[in-house]
Formats: C-alpha cells, sequence, structure tokens
C-alpha cells in the first residue's frame, strides 16, 4: 500500500502503542497516528479529523471497544474497525462482531496486524462496490420491469381529477372492491384511509412534476411490501404495483442473517451451523459441510436430526436442547461413530436458534490414546513443558519431575524421587488439609482442587515459601491410579499486584492531601474575612449604640440589650474565626498550639484539661502533621463540648511505635455499645490519619468516658 494511511489508536497503555507503531513501521506501512484513551477525545478526533481506519483495545477506564464501535458505526459506518486485545474469549469475539468489527488481533500476535489492516480497508472498498452495483442493478430492473412483468401485476388508471378509469383484477383483489362499482368514482373518496399515506404523497408528487416515480415501500394499511411505478401524464396517472411481501422478507431475513455471520465466518477456521429453534439447517460454512460430507445446499432448510437419526439421545443432541431451553452457552465433546468424527461443540443459543461452532478433535484424541500407550511420548512432552509438571502416586511419592520442576524447587528428580510430598514442597500450613483431601478422594472418588486452576504456596529445597499457580488432575492408567500437577511460580505477578494496590492508595491519600489542604485555605479565608470584615463592623455598631446610650434615657435597656447581643455575637463571630484561620503551624510548637485551642474552646465550660505533650514532639513531625494533629484534637474537642457531658479531658502526645500517638481522653458519658463510631467528625479525623498512613482506635463504654487514640508513623517524603 502506497498511499499513508490515517490511524485512530484507542489504547491507554503507551507500550502497546508503541507495539502497534513499530509492527507496522517494520512491515513498511506508511502511516500517522492519532492515539486517544478515553471516550471525549476518541469521539473528538473522529469529528476533526478523517481516518483510514480505527484501532482498538478492548477494556480501557469507564470505555469499552463496544461503546467505541458503535461510536464509529454512527459516525462512519465505512469506516473499518479493528479490535487489538490482550485476551478474548468465543462469546466475546461473536458478540462483537454483531456490532460490525472487522477483524480482531490479539496483542502477543502482532505480525498479523498491517495483513488484517489492508484486508480490512480492500474489504471495506469493495463492499462498497459490491453496493453500488446492486443499487445501479435495482435501478436497470425497475426500467424494464413494465414491458416485462406488467400483466401480472397490480394496474389502475386514474384522471386528472383522480376518478378512477380502469383496475385490473390483481389491483381490485388487494383493495377489495369490484371494479366495475369503483370505476367513475374518486379514489381517495372511496378509499379515504389512503390520504395522507405515503404511497399518496407520492403520486401527487408525480401529477405535480409530470414526472414518472417508483417507490418500494411497505404499505402500514395493507401490511406489504409492493413495488410501485407511478406514470404520470396530463391525462392522468397510471399505477403499476408489484406485491412483493415474500420476496421481501425472506430477502430481509437473507441479509440479516448475512450481515450476523459473514465477517465472522469468513474468518474462522472451525465448521459452523446456525439452526432455528426446531433445529432445521439456517446455514453452514465449508468446513462444517466438510465436517458432515454433505454440500451446503443439500441441507439448508432440512432438520438436523432427520439428517443424522442416529446422533438422537447423543451427548450433542442432548447439549443441543440444554442449550436453546436453557438459552445459556453450552461446551460439549462427543464422538460420531458414522463419520468416525469426535468433535468439540461450543453451543451459543438464542431467541432465534443456536450457533455452533464445531472443532474436529479426532486427530487430537488420535493423540492422546497414543500418548497414553506411550510413557516415552508422555514423559517427553511433559519434559519440555514451560511449566513445572510433578507426578505422584497415591502415596504421596514423586514418580514424574520436569526440568523445569528442577529449576523451580531446587532437587533434582534422583533427590526427591524417594521423598514425601507431603514433606518436601507443601508448607506446614497445607500438610493436614492436603493428607485428608488426599484419603477423602481415594475413599469416595470426590474430588475438592482437582481440575481447578488455584493459587496457594509452596517451599523450595532452601526452605523459601512462595506463591505458586497449580492445576491437578489424577490420571487413570489401568488399575493404576496418579496425581499430575501444573505448577508455575506467580511471585512477580504478586509483587506486581502488591505494587498496584500500593500506587491505588497513594494516589487516594495524594487525593485527600489536596482536598485538604483546599478546605484549610478556605477556613483560613473564611475566619479572616469573619475577623477583618464582619467583626469590625459589630464593633463600630457596639461603640455607635455606646453613643447612644448616653443620650437616650428612655430606651437605655433596649439598647444596653442590644449592646449585650453584639457583645455575644463579637466573641461568638471571634471564636469561629479562630478555630477556621490556619494556625501559625511553623513558629508556634504543637504543645503551645493545643493550649491555645483548649483556652479558647473550654474558656467558658467546666472543664478541666490536662495537656502533656513529648519534648520532641515538634521534630518528629512534619509541619502538615503538627496541623493534622491539631485539627483533630480541634474535632474531638468539638465532640466532647457537643455529646460527653464531661468534667475532665486529657490529652497526650508521645513518641510510641516508630510514630507519634495522641491520646484524647474524657470521662464523659461515653458511647453505647450498639452505636457505630461512624459520625462526621470521626470520618474527617480518617481522612487526615490516611493521608499518612495513620490509624486511629476508639476505646468507649456507657458510663466509661471516650478514648481516642490516633497514631501517625514518622514522616518519609
Amino acid at each position: 500500500m502506497d498511499s499513508t494511511l490515517n490511524i485512530l489508536i484507542l489504547e491507554d497503555n503507551p507500550t502497546d502503542v508503541e507495539l502497534i507503531k513499530y509492527a507496522l513501521q517494520r512491515e513498511g506501512i506508511k502511516f500517522e497516528s492519532c492515539v486517544t484513551d478515553n471516550r471525549t477525545a476518541f469521539t473528538e478526533a473522529l469529528k476533526e479529523k478523517s481516518f483510514d481506519i480505527v484501532l482498538s483495545d478492548n477494556t480501557l477506564p469507564q470505555f469499552e471497544a463496544k461503546e467505541a464501535v458503535q461510536i464509529v458505526r454512527n459516525m462512519h459506518p465505512e469506516m473499518p474497525f479493528i479490535l487489538v486485545t490482550g485476551t478474548v474469549n468465543e462469546e466475546f469475539i461473536i458478540s462483537i462482531m454483531k456490532l460490525g468489527i472487522d477483524d480482531y488481533i490479539l496483542k502477543d500476535r502482532l505480525i498479523r496486524l498491517p495483513s488484517a489492516i489492508i484486508n480490512a480497508i480492500q474489504n471495506k472498498k469493495a463492499e462498497s462496490k459490491k453496493i453500488q452495483a446492486e443499487e445501479n442493478l435495482i435501478k436497470s430492473e425497475s426500467k424494464y420491469r413494465f414491458l416485462i412483468e406488467h400483466i401480472t401485476k397490480g394496474i389502475y388508471a386514474v384522471d386528472s381529477e383522480w376518478r378512477i378509469l380502469y383496475m385490473n383484477a390483481v389491483a381490485a383483489e388487494l383493495f377489495k372492491c369490484n371494479p366495475e362499482e369503483v370505476t367513475g368514482k374518486n379514489i381517495w373518496e372511496e378509499f379515504p384511509y389512503l390520504v395522507g399515506g405515503k404511497f399518496y404523497k407520492a403520486y401527487q408528487q408525480a401529477m405535480k412534476t409530470q414526472k414518472a416515480i417508483q417507490l418500494e415501500d411497505f404499505s402500514d394499511y395493507f401490511k406489504k411490501w409492493a413495488i410501485v411505478n407511478a406514470y404520470p401524464s396530463v391525462e392522468g396517472l397510471v399505477v403499476i404495483f408489484e406485491d412483493i411481501t415474500e420476496k421481501k422478507e425472506m430477502q430481509l431475513a437473507y441479509q440479516k442473517s448475512q450481515e450476523r455471520y459473514k465477517e465472522m465466518i469468513e474468518r474462522i477456521t472451525d465448521g459452523f451451523i446456525s439452526l432455528d429453534k426446531q433445529f432445521n439447517y439456517i446455514f453452514l460454512n465449508d468446513q462444517a459441510a466438510e465436517l458432515i460430507h454433505k454440500k451446503p445446499e443439500d441441507v439448508i432448510g432440512k432438520n438436523v436430526w432427520e439428517l443424522f437419526p442416529d446422533a438422537i439421545g447423543s451427548a450433542t443432541h442432548n447439549a443441543f436442547q440444554q442449550a436453546l431451553q436453557t438459552q445459556k452457552y453450552v461446551r460439549n465433546i462427543d464422538y460420531y461413530p458414522p463419520l468416525d468424527l469426535w468433535q468439540e461443540n461450543h453451543i451459543y443459543p438464542s431467541e432465534d436458534g443456536l450457533s455452533v461452532f464445531i472443532r474436529d478433535i479426532s486427530e487430537e484424541k488420535r493423540k492422546e490414546v497414543a500418548a497414553r500407550q506411550s510413557e516415552e511420548v508422555r514423559n517427553l512432552i511433559m519434559s519440555s513443558a514451560l511449566d513445572a509438571i510433578i507426578c505422584v502416586n497415591t502415596d504421596n511419592k514423586f514418580i514424574f519431575w520436569n526440568k523445569r520442576a528442577e529449576d523451580l524447587f531446587g532437587w533434582t528428580f534422583d533427590e526427591i524421587k524417594n521423598e514425601s510430598l507431603t514433606t518436601t514442597i507443601i508448607p506446614p500450613k497445607y500438610q493436614r488439609s492436603h493428607s485428608h483431601a488426599m484419603n477423602h478422594y481415594l475413599a469416595t472418588g470426590e474430588k475438592h482442587i482437582s481440575g481447578k486452576m488455584v493459587e496457594i504456596t509452596a517451599l523450595n529445597k532452601a526452605g523459601k515459601e512462595f506463591p505458586i499457580e497449580l492445576f491437578m488432575i489424577p490420571v487413570k492408567t489401568g488399575n493404576s491410579e496418579f496425581f499430575c500437577a501444573f505448577i508455575r511460580d506467580i511471585s512477580e505477578r504478586r509483587d506486581l499486584q502488591l505494587k498496584l494496590i500500593e500506587q491505588q492508595k497513594q494516589a487516594a491519600r495524594e487525593i485527600t492531601a489536596t482536598a485538604l489542604d483546599a478546605q484549610e485555605k478556605e477556613r483560613n479565608f473564611i475566619g479572616q474575612e469573619l475577623h477583618d470584615n464582619i467583626n469590625q463592623i459589630l464593633v463600630g455598631t457596639k461603640m455607635l449604640l455606646r453613643l447612644t446610650v448616653a443620650k437616650a434615657d428612655n430606651n437605655k435597656d433596649i439598647l444596653e440589650k442590644c449592646i449585650n447581643s453584639l457583645e455575644e455575637a463579637i466573641e461568638e463571630n471571634r471564636k469561629l474565626a479562630h478555630e477556621m484561620v490556619t494556625p501559625n503551624i511553623e513558629q508556634e510548637s504543637i504543645s503551645n498550639l493545643l493550649h491555645i485551642l483548649i483556652t479558647d474552646m473550654f474558656v467558658a465550660e467546666q472543664v478541666k484539661v490536662t495537656i502533656n505533650v513529648h519534648p520532641e514532639a515538634d521534630h518528629l513531625l512534619e509541619k502538615k502533621q503538627k496541623l493534622a494533629l491539631y485539627r483533630i484534637a480541634q474535632e474531638q474537642c468539638s465532640n466532647i463540648l457537643k455529646h460527653a457531658n464531661a468534667s475532665e479531658a486529657t490529652i497526650l502526645v508521645e513518641e510510641k511505635n516508630d510514630g507519634i500517638e495522641m491520646s484524647i481522653h474524657d470521662n464523659g458519658q461515653g458511647m453505647q455499645e450498639d452505636k457505630k463510631p461512624n459520625g462526621i467528625g470521626l470520618r474527617n479525623i480518617n481522612s487526615r490519619l490516611s493521608i499518612y498512613s495513620g490509624t486511629s482506635k476508639i476505646i468507649s463504654a456507657p458510663g466509661k468516658g471516650f478514648t481516642l487514640i490516633v497514631h501517625l508513623p514518622f514522616y518519609i517524603s
């Protein structure tokens, strides 16, 4: 392809973007790319630029490939769309194929991407040409339909006043009238239900423009599809129509079926069949026809069980019935002797019937039989596996240990072949449950983890415990039985998962810190406004009232009451401003800050407060941690004043457990045992603590006071 392609890439992983570009550059494809990673950017790019193709990942945060396909199909129906994803299952591929993607590429097989892009663009061009050719064919056919087929069609003629001049039997049957009785009568007065309809408007237009029209549409009144040709003249209008209802319904059904399966079927290598609810063949591809040794045209419309009556009652028959009845995906493996065919069926039901992917696994089954019969072949396959493979007998003794197992656990097979599974690689915490499960299986045949992928830990030769992924199955050969396990070290994956979790926690802490900083600035601003503006207005008003008191003996009591109210408002305003303004963290010690806080908050209360602060607390705390402790103390003291009904309180700040611990205790009424401590104040406290990986603890009981203990680890930048 010599021209430069303009490619829109929807991908949130920069590494995958570079791999895609590299795959295209390596094949010499000239292209320019636009990379987006969210719905808004993707939609804007489609609006602003013209692209030759879209490459999309499967799942992005809050945006999936299905949504992207729908956006592209709505905005640019002819634009090719290729899904580039990591992993995908067959059910998902079917669903997204129905939405109209052109291909899908796995990220570990990007070598196929260049050819897939070229094919998708060429297929879209070919499809466009085909549609244009079909449209031209329809136009061509309409020109000659009157001359060739008009005798068998409905025909009627009206004059310029819409009076019926002629109506043949086909037209009379449709209108359910006698042609002789309606001749000379106005067609719209005789059939008023047609006025205003699609065909009525077309006839009016034809007479007005004196141009012939052809209309293919559905009549809502007659409930039929029709092709109508109207030929106007000065004298009137001749209408020739054909009932194409049956043909149209078949065409629509065929088009729907073709659109549903075409793109998917052309790309799969397995056999594929589509059945209706009565198990009649609707479609089968060449691979399926080859499997059943029949031509597609010989089976379409016929019942599968009539063609293969000896399959009734088989596993496949039962699986088809189950899928259709439960409307759930079913997978089964079955052998059909007349065709000597081992088949793996993937059955996807719908309200219309079944879609079945059939994979010929005859060769695989023959190989399995050969492998079971040949210990040498089995050992060769297992020894070359990338995963560790170990086999033990029913006595827990090792009978097979491949090279990957040696690398993973540290023992050679000669070193471990006489050892027990329980005393070597199974950690002590699992040994009892393993022995119990083994004995239970041997006694009853009931499986616990057999056939399941599980994540547990194992021990290596050095005694180190590490995480593994385990898949174990029992194997029976003749009268003997052993157990085969496939093991993979997932230490690196676990580490990556832990790192991801920690990154998410850190991001949450940063968001909370930003919110609290903004809150602190807002509190400081409001506090300053209260102090600088509102308080000054109140003080000025008080002074004016004082001057008035001296000259107004009659209203002296009222003025004195006003002055007292202003003094209370000034005091409350001063307290509120002081609480909201950020304290001087840099110059004041945490001890001084707490004393000032207690003095301001408890000045008018009968509560004795004792404060004890570690002398090195200011050196051990970062200034934002000091502010956090101050705000937590302020919040808890407010709770004491509102809810505790206490006479004494203690604030203790000390160095403890590699951090600073502050405890605030009161001797108040305590908290009911059934009441959860989840108020707004305590949630604010925990939000502040989370920024610095801090913790909180509450000790309380009815009549025994309330203690809040918070711990901040030493700050690490």
